[in-house]
């Protein structure tokens, strides 16, 4: 069954929702380990502010990595194509009926969860981290084997820096992609933008957003000076 225009079947979208639910989380202080998105409304957290949110940041690369790392055992036809990855995690698949399927934007509202793009070819979301380990106590029993089924996991554990990492993915029985040519070409041969830092999480280092968006503050500064020359 097709849940919108673009022909997304109902396993396509139970996938990408359940892998970016399931396998990250708002990087919040009290949450010692961190849990997933679905975790803490499973568990019924009490909500969080900036004030509680760390550092962490992941670019878009990364998540869409992190979806193809998943599903690096699923059939071809469940796996979606990097644009509309992207839309869901813009929170603007066109899904039918509106506002009964909840996508990226959702579980991290923009509010709490920048997306900042600082050229057409980078692009993070602010405040999350992997969960490498999916706490399944906390999976309703009939999605988690679902899950199972499609992407052909047993255990759902996995390395949070392979998963990070691009990987060469079919997404149909004749064609063939590369994730570095992902929809805002953020991903490079080894997934990760050219001179940025990570952590040992993978995660890009809260000094490096800084550093771009001063960088970026400047650009803007020097763009009005020559106008105004």
């Amino acid at each position: 069954m097709s849940l919108c225009s673009d022909g997304l079947s109902s396993d396509q979208y139970f996938l990408v929702n359940f892998i970016m639910s399931n396998y990250l989380g708002p990087d919040v202080y009290s949450d010692n380990p961190r849990c997933s998105a679905s975790q803490r409304l499973a568990k019924g957290s009490p909500p969080y502010t900036l004030m509680h949110i760390g550092s962490s940041s992941l670019t878009v690369a990364q998540l869409q990595n992190l979806y193809y790392n998943v599903l690096k055992d699923a059939k071809p036809s469940l796996v979606l194509h990097p644009d509309m990855i992207y839309m869901y995690l813009k929170g603007y698949l066109p899904l039918e009926p509106s506002g009964r399927f909840p996508q990226f934007t959702h579980f991290f509202p923009t509010n709490l969860h920048p997306q900042k793009r600082y050229s057409p070819s980078h692009e993070i979301v602010k405040g999350i981290v992997v969960i490498d380990d999916p706490a399944v106590a906390f999976i309703n029993k009939e999605e988690l084997q679902r899950f199972r089924c499609l992407s052909r996991l047993d255990d759902l554990k996995i390395d949070r820096v392979v998963s990070l990492s691009p990987r060469r993915v079919k997404l149909d029985e004749s064609r063939e992609t590369e994730l570095d040519c992902s929809r805002n070409g953020e991903a490079t041969a080894n997934g990760r933008v050219p001179s940025e830092d990570y952590n040992s999480s993978g995660e890009l280092q809260e000094t490096t957003v800084q550093e771009m968006e001063n960088r970026h503050s400047m650009e803007l500064s020097l763009t009005k000076t020559t106008i105004h020359l």
